[in-house]
């Protein structure tokens, strides 16, 4: 079955840019040339939501945040899943090897964030982009 490709990765909590604790991870399956993002997050004493989740693009011109989709936490679980164009993520003209990571926004203070590549994230630069 070489047409498929699996990837997990953590998820961290990030309270005011430092990186905190590991709150859950995002898999990432692509098949036939379909992306398929998963999470699954435990965020304890946090009341149900939804939180805005984007998908990391870094290039030459700076940071670029991609709307996935929104994540919902019922019951202090975050179980999302999301689909996407390998080639042409979210209609993005970004492909998945374009793609450095996933961000989910709490508020300004805290985000959760796992990326893919030795990119540091910076809860400014971030900001500037929303």
């Amino acid at each position: 079955m070489t047409d498929y490709k699996r990837m997990v990765s953590y998820m961290y909590q990030y309270e005011n840019g430092i990186k905190r604790k590991n709150v859950g991870y995002v898999r990432v399956e692509v098949k036939n040339g379909q992306c398929k993002f998963t999470i699954h997050m435990q965020l304890l004493g946090q009341t149900d939501s939804v939180f805005p989740t984007y998908l990391l693009h870094r290039d030459s011109k700076g940071l670029e945040l991609i709307y996935l989709g929104d994540s919902l936490l019922k019951a202090h679980l975050i179980d999302s899943r999301f689909i996407a164009d390998e080639g042409n993520i979210m209609n993005s003209g970004c492909s998945l090897k374009d793609i450095s990571g996933v961000l989910i926004f709490m508020n300004n203070n805290i985000f959760f964030a796992t990326v893919w590549n030795d990119y540091i994230i910076k809860a400014d630069e971030l900001l500037e982009t929303m």
